[in-house]
C-alpha cells in the first residue's frame, strides 16, 4: 500500500477519544496522591475505552498513550509515519540540540552506526579491564552513617567513567563534580538562569577539547567524531561534534545514575533481595570479569525489576509526519504522541501485582516480560533502542558487585520515593543508612526479611514530615 492509499484508508476512521479537563485533573491528582503511573493511566484508559487519550489544540493534537501494543507500534514505526526528530526537538528545547535522539531516518542511522564503533563487545571488554579497578576503588570510599545520599557516589563514578571512556579526558575530582553539577542544572527546566549558565559552561568546556582531538586523535568516541564524515559526506563541524558529545556524555552517565539510585532504594527497602544479590557477589572474587557478570543473575533480575518500576526515560516521543492510523484511530498530521512505557510497566491489567517489587518475575520459569514484545521496554525499541544499554549494564554490575561485598544499607520503611523522582530530568537521591559489612557478623537470612509495600506519590512523605514535626514539637512554655 502506498503512502497516498494509506492516508485515504484512514479518512473515515474515528479520532482518538479526547481527555477532558476534569479527567486530566483526576489523573494527575491520582499520581500525586499515591497511585502508581499504570493505575492512574489504566483508570483513564477505561474511561475512554482506548489506550490513548487526545488533547485537541485546533491545528494539531497532543496524544498520551500507554500499552504494550501501542508502544511496540510506535517504537518499530514500520511504515515510517512517525518521527522522533520534531517531538524531541520540542521537548528538549534549551537542553540539547542535534543529538542522536533528535535525529531520524538516514541521518540517524548514519550517526548511530558511527557511535556504535565505540560500543562493540570487544570495546566493552577493553573498557571493563581498565575501569573495574577504578570503580572498585571509588566504591570503597563510599560514606557511611545515617542520611547518606548514595546518588552522589553513583553520579561521581558514572560521570568520571563517561568522560574518560567517551571523551578521552581525565579531570580532577573537582572538575568532574563541576561538569556533573552543570548537567544536573541543564536538565532542571524550571531554573532558567541556572540552565542557561550550565549550557554555556558545558558547551565551552566540550568545545575546548575538540582542537586537541582533531590534532591528536585517540581511540575514544570524541576522536572518532572529529575524524568522521556526516551523512552528506562532509566532516562534522566543531558544533556538530560538540552537540553529539554533550548529549552522549549526559546519556552515558545520567541514566546509569538514575538506575543505580533506584536499585539501591528498592533493595534498601526490601533487603531480602539485597541479601540474595550479596550472596552472588561474595561467591565471586573481588575483581569482576566479563564472564563473572553473567553469573550475577539475581542482580540482573533486580535491575530489570527496577527498570520496570522506574524507567529512566519513561516515554517514547514521536510526531506524525503525515495523517495515519494508530490502533484503528485516525491520527492527524503533526500530532504529538507521548507513549508512556512506564505506565504499562505498572498497570495491573498488564502485569501480575505490578506494585510489588518482585525480581523473580524475570526468571526463565515465569518470564512475565515475554508476554508481549512491548511488555517490557525500558530501553525503547526499533531504530531508537538505547545504544548504550550493554555498556550501562557492565558499569552498573561492576559498581554493585563491590558495593554489595563491602557495604550494607537500609531505607526507612515509611520513606516513599516520589513518583516523578529519578526519571528523565528529575534525578534525585534518597536518605539511606549505610554501614561497612562485617564478615564476622552473620547476615539475617533472606527468608526472614520482611516485605515492604512499594508506595508512590508525594503525599506520603508530606504526611511523614508532619508526623515528625508533631513528635518533636516542644510544648508551649518549655
Amino acid at each position: 500500500m502506498t503512502v497516498t492509499e494509506r492516508v485515504e484508508s484512514v479518512a473515515d476512521q474515528p479520532l482518538i477519544p479526547t481527555m477532558g479537563l476534569l479527567g486530566g485533573l483526576k489523573f494527575f491528582g491520582q499520581m500525586a496522591a499515591g497511585k502508581a503511573p499504570g493505575e492512574a493511566f489504566g483508570a483513564m484508559n477505561r474511561r475512554t475505552g482506548a489506550d490513548m487519550m487526545r488533547i485537541p489544540l485546533g491545528f494539531t493534537d497532543v496524544v498520551f498513550a500507554s500499552g504494550p501494543e501501542v508502544a511496540n507500534t510506535i517504537a518499530l514505526n514500520k511504515a515510517q509515519d512517525f518521527s522522533a526528530e520534531p517531538a524531541w526537538n520540542f521537548t528538549l528545547t534549551g537542553q540539547f540540540r542535534k543529538a542522536l535522539l533528535q535525529k531520524e531516518f538516514a541521518e540517524h542511522r548514519h550517526d548511530r552506526l558511527l557511535i556504535q564503533q565505540s560500543l562493540t563487545p570487544k570495546k566493552l571488554d577493553e573498557y571493563l579491564v581498565g575501569l573495574e579497578p577504578k570503580i572498585r576503588a571509588a566504591v570503597m570510599q563510599c560514606p557511611v552513617g545515617d542520611e547518606v545520599d548514595l546518588r552522589r557516589l553513583f553520579k561521581r563514578v558514572t560521570m568520571t567513567v563517561a568522560l574518560e571512556v567517551f571523551a578521552g579526558v581525565k579531570l580532577s575530582e573537582a572538575e568532574v563534580f563541576r561538569i556533573g553539577k552543570a548537567f544536573d542544572d541543564l536538565v532542571t527546566a524550571n531554573r532558567f538562569v541556572r540552565q542557561a549558565r550550565a549550557r554555556r559552561y558545558i558547551r565551552r568546556t566540550v568545545r575546548s577539547w575538540i582542537p586537541v582531538k582533531r590534532a591528536h586523535p585517540g581511540d575514544d568516541l570524541m576522536s572518532h567524531l572529529c575524524q568522521a564524515e556526516s551523512v552528506d559526506g562532509d566532516k562534522f563541524t566543531d558544533d556538530e561534534v560538540m552537540h553529539h558529545m554533550i548529549f552522549f556524555l549526559f546519556a552515558a552517565h545520567d541514566t546509569s545514575t538514575i538506575t543505580m539510585t533506584n536499585m539501591a532504594y528498592y533493595i534498601g527497602l526490601n533487603r531480602k533481595w539485597q541479601t540474595l544479590a550479596r550472596e552472588e557477589a561474595l561467591a565471586l572474587g573481588p575483581e569482576l570479569t566479563m564472564a563473572d557478570i553473567k553469573e550475577l543473575k539475581m542482580l540482573d533480575m533486580i535491575m530489570k525489576e527496577t527498570l520496570r518500576f522506574r524507567t529512566p526515560v519513561p516515554l517514547l516521543q514521536r510526531s506524525a509526519i503525515r495523517e495515519t492510523s494508530l490502533q484503528g484511530y485516525r491520527v492527524r498530521k503533526n500530532t504529538f504522541i507521548s507513549t508512556w512505557t512506564w505506565a504499562h510497566h505498572t498497570n495491573p491489567e498488564v502485569w501480575d501485582t505490578p506494585t510489588r517489587f518482585d525480581p523473580e518475575r524475570f526468571t526463565p520459569e515465569r518470564h512475565e516480560d515475554k508476554a508481549h514484545r512491548g511488555q517490557w521496554m525500558p530501553f525503547g525499541g526499533g531504530a531508537h533502542k538505547c545504544i548504550g544499554m550493554y555498556f550501562a549494564r557492565m558499569e552498573i554490575f561492576t559498581l554493585f558487585h563491590t558495593l554489595l561485598r563491602e557495604f550494607e544499607w537500609s531505607v526507612e520503611d515509611d520513606y516513599v520515593l516520589p513518583t516523578m523522582a529519578n526519571s528523565l530530568a528529575m534525578s534525585n537521591g534518597f536518605p539511606a543508612r549505610v554501614w561497612r559489612r562485617d564478615p564476622s557478623i552473620p547476615e539475617r537470612p533472606a527468608s526472614e526479611e520482611p516485605e515492604i509495600e512499594i508506595r508512590w506519590g508525594t503525599a506520603p512523605n508530606v504526611l511523614r514530615k508532619v508526623r515528625a514535626l508533631r513528635e518533636h514539637r516542644v510544648p508551649v512554655g518549655h
